[in-house]
C-alpha cells in the first residue's frame, strides 16, 4: 500500500508518531530529494531504508515504477522535503493513478506551513483561499490581486523571498491602502518571525532597510473590501436589536452569520456596539 506523509517544515520533532511508524515499516520510500529524507530517517534512528527520488523531473518516469511495485503488494512511502505531498510538491499524478487502477492508499495528516500563518494572520479565517506559488507575471500577480479583493476572504500563498518586493510592488498597484499582508518567516524553525501591516508599509520598509526578510516564507493576504464592512455594519444595526431581544449577542451573531454570509466575528464585533448603546 502507498502511504503519503507529511513531513517537518522546519522542526524535526513536529512528525507525528504515526509517521514515524509507517516509514519504520516500509520497504521503500519516494522522496524529493533523498539527502533530505535521510537526514529526517537517521534522526529518528531509522536504517537501512531504500529511498527512491521523486520529483519534478522524474515524476513522469518514476510513476509506472510505482505502480508496478504497489501492484506487488509493497509497502511505499511518498514523502515531501516539507510539509504535504501535492500541497505545491510532486505526487498529483500519481494519486490519479492510484484511484483509476483502484489501488488503496492512506494519507497521514502532518506538517503544514498554510494553517500556521493563517492563525499567525489574526485574519478571519473561517473561509480562506490557498493559491500555491505566486506567478512570475505581472499580469498574472495582478489578476491575482483583483482575485483577493473581490473575495472578501484571506489568501495564503508562496513567494521566493528574492522575489518578493517586486511581487507585492506588482500587486500593490491593484491593491487599496486597506489590503493587508502577513509574511511568515522560517515557521516552526529558530528565527521564526511574523511581520504584519498594509502592503504598502511592508514595500516602504523592504525599501528603506528597515526589514530584511530572508529564508523561506508565507505569505497572507487580506482585502476586506471597505464598502463590504459599511454595508455589514448597516445590516447588522437595523436588524441587530430585534435578534438581541431573544437571544445572547453570542447566538445572535452565530445565526446573523449564517443567514447572511457575514464574517462571525465582526457580527459579533457590531452586535457589542449595539448593546453599548442600549445600556
Amino acid at each position: 500500500m502507498l502511504s503519503i506523509i507529511s513531513s517537518p517544515i522546519g522542526n524535526l520533532k513536529d512528525i507525528s508518531y504515526r509517521s514515524i511508524e509507517a516509514l519504520k515499516c516500509a520497504s521503500i520510500v519516494y522522496c524529493e530529494d533523498t539527502r533530505v529524507t535521510k537526514k529526517l530517517l537517521n534522526h529518528y534512528s531509522i536504517k537501512n531504508k531504500k529511498l527512491f527520488p521523486y520529483n519534478d523531473h522524474n515524476e513522469k518516469e518514476v510513476l509506472k515504477e510505482i505502480i508496478d511495485k504497489l501492484e506487488h503488494d509493497e509497502n511505499i512511502i511518498l514523502i515531501s522535503d516539507a510539509g504535504t505531498p501535492l500541497i505545491s510538491d510532486p505526487g498529483f499524478p500519481l494519486i490519479r493513478e492510484c484511484i483509476k487502477k483502484g489501488l488503496d492508499f492512506v494519507v497521514l495528516p502532518g506538517p503544514t506551513a498554510i494553517i500556521p500563518s493563517l492563525i499567525y494572520s489574526g485574519f478571519p479565517i473561517d473561509k480562506f483561499s490557498f493559491y500555491g506559488f505566486i506567478p512570475r507575471s505581472i499580469n498574472k500577480q495582478q489578476e491575482l490581486a483583483k482575485t483577493i479583493i473581490k473575495s472578501n476572504t484571506p489568501l495564503v500563498c508562496f513567494e521566493n523571498v528574492k522575489r518578493l518586493q517586486k511581487t507585492l510592488i506588482n500587486m500593490n498597484e491593484v491593491f487599496d491602502k486597506n489590503t493587508q499582508v502577513v509574511i511568515c518567516r522560517e515557521i516552526t524553525k529558530k528565527f521564526e518571525k511574523i511581520y504584519r501591516g498594509n502592503v504598502s508599509s511592508i514595500i516602504d520598509q523592504i525599501e528603506s532597510n528597515t526589514l530584511k526578510i530572508k529564508g523561506e516564507i508565507v505569505i497572507v493576504f487580506y482585502a476586506k473590501n471597505a464598502n463590504a464592512i459599511q454595508d455589514n455594519e448597516k445590516l447588522i444595526n437595523e436588524i441587530g436589536e430585534n435578534f438581541l431581544k431573544y437571544l445572547s449577542k453570542r447566538d445572535a451573531s452565530k445565526l446573523i452569520s449564517e443567514l447572511y454570509d457575514i464574517d462571525r466575528s465582526e457580527t459579533y464585533k457590531f452586535l457589542v456596539d449595539i448593546s453599548k448603546k442600549h445600556i
